[in-house]
């Protein structure tokens, strides 16, 4: 049953998603077509470098106008959905269908989580197509770009070299911190909505607008907050690891991230079930 929901959540989606997805590394390709083409022209052609520099212009406009719409219309798209299906009159439908609550909640989070992860993929799409596409001047005979090569090869030699398998898991750590972070921003927003949503008669979308924005602000307060009282404790712990031994200091590294990856996962957790909890109270129909 999750699974037919989830296509029916990503359904809403797919097709605005597609075209907006598809567009961006198209445009990155032309964008990047252009700045070779404006690099290898004759040196004595004036007109042409007007006319590539106006193109280039507006390839690069239009790549960052579809690539900011890309990161604002789909979550919208799935906010809006989460808010019709749970809190609009199409709500009374959706929780008499013979599923859990737990599993139509589970359902939008994995959707909107489905298409964060889509939309980081096309930007690094996107700026892989610019960045080895794009040649350095010395390199304009060249289609694809080595310099990206060397340097991603150059600093992952030299990470691996320093610090050797350790490198597998700080990357894995870091993967485990950027989907945290999305699960985190999906409850910050499925909790305003339904926050929003149980506390305003009417006017239900701009009180969740509200707090959310009230509640970004206030984690961005206790964030600075904590960034400001912890610099002495900082210091003091990067003192700490110059005195230890390579391994050690890997370890320690590592610890350091796994915790940073359990206390997001447990803010994305503590917004997820708040809000399902305030979905059980409010609506419950059975």
């Amino acid at each position: 049953m999750l699974r037919k929901l989830l296509r029916y959540d990503l359904d809403a989606v797919w097709r605005i998603w597609v075209p907006l997805a598809a567009s961006v590394p198209v445009m990155s390709l032309i964008t990047a077509l252009l700045v070779r083409t404006l690099l290898e022209r004759p040196e004595n052609d004036d007109s042409a470098v007007v006319v590539l520099g106006f193109m280039m212009f507006f390839a690069i406009m239009t790549l960052v106008i579809l690539w900011v719409g890309l990161f604002i219309v789909t979550p919208i798209i799935c906010y809006l959905h989460y808010y019709k299906h749970f809190f609009s009159d199409r709500g009374y439908l959706t929780f008499t269908l013979p599923v859990p609550r737990q599993k139509l909640y589970l359902s939008k989070v994995l959707s909107a989580f489905i298409w964060s992860a889509g939309n980081a993929v096309v930007t690094v799409l996107s700026a892989c197509i610019l960045l080895l596409l794009i040649p350095t001047s010395q390199e304009v005979a060249q289609f694809v770009n080595p310099i990206v090569f060397d340097f991603i090869g150059e600093g992952v030699g030299f990470l691996w070299q320093n610090v050797g398998a350790w490198l597998i898991l700080y990357a894995l750590e870091l993967l485990l911190i950027l989907v945290a972070l999305s699960l985190c921003n999906i409850g910050l927003f499925h909790l305003a909505i339904t926050m929003g949503s149980v506390i305003a008669k009417k006017h239900k979308v701009l009180c969740a607008v509200g707090l959310y924005l009230g509640m970004n602000y206030g984690i961005s307060f206790v964030s600075q907050f904590f960034m400001l009282f912890s610099a002495s404790p900082l210091a003091s712990f990067t003192l700490m690891l110059s005195k230890l031994s390579l391994q050690q200091q890997c370890a320690s590294v590592a610890i350091t991230g796994m915790i940073v990856v359990l206390f997001l996962a447990t803010v994305a957790a503590i917004y997820h079930f708040v809000a399902l909890h305030l979905i059980e109270r409010k609506l419950n129909l059975a």
